[in-house]
């Protein structure tokens, strides 16, 4: 959660509680952890599931790259959710990684917005956070955003998958790295290690860990000559 929330909770201001970020974040947390759950019932007790299932998806969210069970051996409805948290990482301000809760809430709004639009084009729209009304340039910078992060996932997943790799792993490995996590799935997956990888795969995997954790505005920076003076 943003660093600010428990500032303000540890000065016994709950009202921060009602933030939206968190709000959602709290919700997607509690909901992906009783769907995975069900599930996983075909391969666990009810508690063993809901003990693996909650360990798992809050070390995802989180980017805090534990596990107390191999994933890989969960239905593909489990491991599908997974792979998705590992984009969304935890909420802004916070020390977690992936693109973060509000980005995709704002994303979300726009899309719905422009469908709304498209019915009632006359009908002007403003995206709201809380009861901050967001500038176009604010959500404009989180669409390339989301643009730029979505380029980059998809050039490495394919290079991953043009040296041998299968699509579970080249696509569970890239999230991963992107998103800071840690475990992927297939051949980078909770029982296994990225040590098997080419140098040059590993440098791949780097520098989308490099992106993910500085965000990529940050990187493309520090190529454009402008910047340097």
């Amino acid at each position: 959660a943003n660093f600010s929330i428990y500032y303000y909770v540890m000065h016994r201001n709950f009202k921060v509680l009602k933030d939206t970020e968190f709000k959602i974040y709290v919700t997607l947390t509690g909901f992906l952890i009783v769907v995975i759950a069900i599930l996983n019932l075909k391969t666990y007790g009810l508690l063993d599931s809901l003990r693996y299932s909650s360990f798992q998806v809050i070390c995802v969210l989180t980017t805090t790259g534990y596990t107390t069970a191999d994933f890989d051996e969960w239905c593909n409805g489990s491991k599908m959710l997974l792979l998705i948290l590992m984009f969304i990482g935890g909420c802004s301000g916070s020390t977690a990684g992936g693109m973060k809760v509000i980005r995709f809430y704002i994303i979300s709004r726009y899309a719905i917005d422009q469908i709304l639009r498209s019915a009632e084009p006359k009908v002007v729209k403003v995206i709201r956070y809380g009861e901050t009304t967001l500038r176009r340039e604010i959500v404009e910078s989180v669409i390339a955003f989301f643009i730029i992060q979505v380029l980059v996932f998809t050039i490495s997943s394919v290079v991953l998958s043009l040296s041998g790799y299968d699509i579970l792993t080249s696509v569970s490995a890239t999230a991963s790295c992107l998103g800071n996590v840690g475990p992927g799935m297939g051949l980078a997956g909770a029982s296994e290690t990225y040590s098997h990888f080419p140098d040059i795969v590993k440098l791949l995997l780097c520098f989308d860990m490099w992106v993910g954790r500085l965000e990529i505005y940050t990187v493309l920076a520090l190529f454009i000559p402008s910047f340097w003076k």
